[in-house]
C-alpha cells in the first residue's frame, strides 16, 4: 500500500494528465493517483456523450455529432476547472484522465473532409486557453488485451467496439504523441499491469513521479 504521507509531495508534478485509448486504464490509474496524492480529480465525461452508442455500433452519420459533442463538453469543463483552479489557491494539484486535445486524436480517423472542415470552423469558435499540464502519463496496450478489458466491463455504449477501429486509435495515439512536447511525457506499456491492485508496480510509479529528469521517459513494468 502507497502512502501519502511517504511520498516526497515537493518533487511531484502538480498537474498531471493521464491518457491513452479505452481500456488502457487511463482513468483507474488517475483515480488512485489523485487518492494518494490527495489531488483535485478531473474526468472525462464521456457516458454522457447520446451519440457515442450509435457511433460505435458503426453508424458513421453520428461520428460528426459526436465529435462536436465532444468539443462542447470541453468547452464547458475547461471553463469549470480553470474556475476551479483559481478556488482552489492553496490545493491547485489536479489529476485528470484526458487530455483538452484529444480530439486532434479522433477526428483525424473518425470524420470525412467534408466534416472535418465542419467541425474546424466551429472548433474555432470555440475556444478555450488550458495551461499544459506539468505531466502527462501515456499508457497504452495491446489491442488483444484492450478488446478484453473493454468486453469484460460489458458497458453498452462500448461493447460494439470492434477490433478494427482499436487498431486505428491505437495508431492515431502512437501518432500523436511522437510529435507531442507541450509537456513531459511518462510512456507507459499497461499490457501487464492492473495499476488497481498492483501496489508494488504502483509504488514504483510513484517514485518515477518524484524522479523525472528528461522530457520524455518509458516507465516498463515488465522490468521491475
Amino acid at each position: 500500500m502507497v502512502r501519502s504521507d511517504n511520498i516526497q509531495s515537493e518533487n511531484l508534478p502538480r498537474y498531471i494528465i493521464v491518457e491513452g485509448p479505452i481500456g488502457s486504464g487511463k482513468t483507474t490509474l488517475a483515480k488512485r493517483l489523485a487518492a494518494t496524492l490527495s489531488y483535485q480529480l478531473l474526468l472525462e465525461e464521456w457516458q454522457k456523450n447520446p451519440f457515442l452508442h450509435d457511433f460505435y455500433r458503426k453508424n458513421a452519420r453520428a461520428a460528426l455529432a459526436t465529435e462536436l459533442f465532444f468539443l462542447f463538453q470541453r468547452a464547458r469543463q475547461a471553463e469549470e476547472f480553470q474556475n476551479a483552479r483559481q478556488n482552489h489557491l492553496f490545493t491547485d494539484a489536479w489529476v485528470a484522465d484526458f487530455m483538452w486535445q484529444k480530439s486532434e486524436i479522433f477526428t483525424e480517423i473518425n470524420l470525412n473532409l467534408d466534416e472535418n472542415e465542419i467541425y474546424r470552423r466551429i472548433n474555432e469558435l470555440v475556444q478555450y486557453t488550458i495551461p499544459p499540464a506539468d505531466l502527462v502519463i501515456y499508457v497504452h496496450a495491446s489491442v488483444d488485451i484492450l478488446l478484453q478489458r473493454i468486453y469484460n466491463r460489458a458497458e453498452e455504449q462500448t461493447k460494439h467496439i470492434k477490433r478494427a477501429y482499436l487498431e486505428k486509435i491505437t495508431a492515431a495515439y502512437s501518432r500523436f504523441f511522437r510529435s507531442y512536447d507541450e509537456s513531459p511525457v511518462l510512456i507507459i506499456n499497461t499490457s501487464n499491469v492492473n495499476f488497481a491492485v498492483d501496489n508494488e508496480t504502483y509504488g514504483q510509479l510513484i517514485t518515477q513521479l518524484s524522479n523525472m529528469r528528461h522530457p520524455r521517459h518509458h516507465f516498463d513494468p515488465s522490468m521491475l
